[in-house]
């Protein structure tokens, strides 16, 4: 073996030590954890805020979990009890969750889009009713990174929904008549959001 061959095998490792040294610097780390504010949000006919945690898969930097929570007012309902002329007005409470999947066609940009889709699941706490609803949602999500760690953005979705929902005929405590149904209706999810990312 001559002298050649004796110092191509002796600084092979270093080469390829240096080489993959140098691949790791090109490849920009990702913090893959985001949480969300939402200071205005639509949710299941009801307008509120919310919180969301987003995890960006390791080892696909395109595709991230996310877990969505809102809380809302839905529209008044005004009643009059027998005997009184001034019309009180109630409001029902909504809590819904959104659990779903993010896909970015080109991730990690100032400015990124991104769609994705969503199970959804709300429960409505009303003066006269109770709604419970579950259904599907395709969103679509545009992001501006401000920062390294902040961001500001917005998500808009349209989907369905089946909603199991309980009423009363009447508002008042003494002549209460349940009523049951069950329908199939659109849903919209929008809001728009302040994130960190870290």
């Amino acid at each position: 073996m001559n002298m050649r061959k004796i110092f191509a095998l002796l600084f092979m490792p270093v080469a390829c030590f240096c080489q993959s040294q140098d691949s790791l610097k090109t490849e920009p780390k990702i913090n893959r954890n985001i949480i969300q504010i939402t200071p205005l949000g639509h949710y299941f006919r009801s307008i509120g805020f919310g919180i969301s945690y987003e995890r960006i898969i390791k080892n696909n930097p395109k595709w991230s979990l996310v877990f969505p929570v809102g809380v809302g007012l839905a529209a008044t309902v005004k009643t009059l009890a027998p005997g009184e002329t001034v019309w009180k007005t109630h409001h029902n409470l909504i809590f819904e969750a959104l659990p779903g999947v993010k896909f970015y066609p080109n991730p990690h940009k100032k400015f990124t889009y991104a769609l994705g889709g969503n199970l959804t699941f709300a429960f409505e706490d009303g003066y006269d009713s109770n709604s419970l609803m579950a259904g599907l949602i395709a969103n679509n999500y545009i992001q501006y990174q401000m920062n390294k760690g902040f961001s500001l953005g917005l998500n808009a979705g349209l989907g369905i929904s089946h909603n199991f929902r309980t009423w009363w005929q009447s508002s008042y405590m003494d002549n209460k008549q349940k009523r049951y149904v069950n329908t199939v209706l659109p849903t919209v999810n929008a809001g728009i959001n302040l994130g960190y990312r870290f």
